[in-house]
């Protein structure tokens, strides 16, 4: 049996009883991930933090619309380490970023989602990574494509398309692997790109590249 602290504790908010079970079913023969709650509100997830105090949340996306924000603020002020997994996407393509932003570490598809799956999910997500099935990278990309500038006079002409949105993502955390992943290209083609617009702005590092890209938008 796995220590006490590598447990990891899941808690649903949902409402599918046919998911729940499966779910709870798969979960039954791991080691090492736990069921320890459930609920149909977000208000009542929010109560029971405190009580059974979560590793990871997996929260029908319309059930806790617009009450995401608090949940990460209770898991934040019990441990700090409790993650938020969403099935479901209820928000518009700002919206998803913003929730990204927020702590949400990850969004699952609501039909077609299995039980492996959620079990990769919460694999990944515990160990520091995002999870998103291909809908919500869609998605994630077209808002981060949508924040580009679009006066072009103002950019330097050197920097690309492909380089701004790069810069973008790794100003915003995501880690070069991820970024390569997301956008279905190698690894090292990301740092290609990287070390270009190093290059191309005359800089060292990326909150440096950062700069200068704002300083001239």
């Amino acid at each position: 049996m796995p220590a006490a602290r590598d447990l990891v504790r899941v808690y649903f908010v949902e409402t599918d009883e046919q998911f729940l079970g499966t779910c709870g079913k798969h979960f039954c023969n791991l080691d090492d991930i736990t069921v320890v709650g459930q609920s149909h509100s977000a208000v009542h997830v929010v109560r029971d933090i405190s009580l059974f105090r979560p590793t990871v949340i997996v929260a029908n996306s319309t059930l806790v619309s617009s009450f995401e924000h608090d949940i990460i603020r209770a898991l934040r002020a019990h441990g700090g380490s409790g993650q938020l997994l969403l099935r479901g996407l209820t928000q518009d393509d700002h919206g998803l970023l913003e929730l990204l932003n927020a702590g949400v570490c990850g969004i699952l598809s609501r039909s077609n989602t299995s039980a492996h799956d959620l079990e990769h999910a919460i694999r990944l997500v515990t160990r520091g990574g995002i999870y998103l099935q291909a809908d919500a990278i869609g998605r994630l990309l077209r808002a981060l494509s949508q924040r580009l500038p679009v006066e072009s006079e103002k950019i330097p002409d050197t920097i690309s398309v492909r380089e701004r949105e790069i810069l973008l993502m790794l100003g915003k955390g995501y880690p070069a692997r991820e970024i390569a992943d997301l956008l279905s290209i190698s690894y090292q083609t990301v740092r290609t790109h990287q070390r270009n617009i190093y290059k191309k702005l005359g800089v060292h590092s990326i909150t440096q590249a950062l700069s200068v890209f704002d300083n001239v938008r």
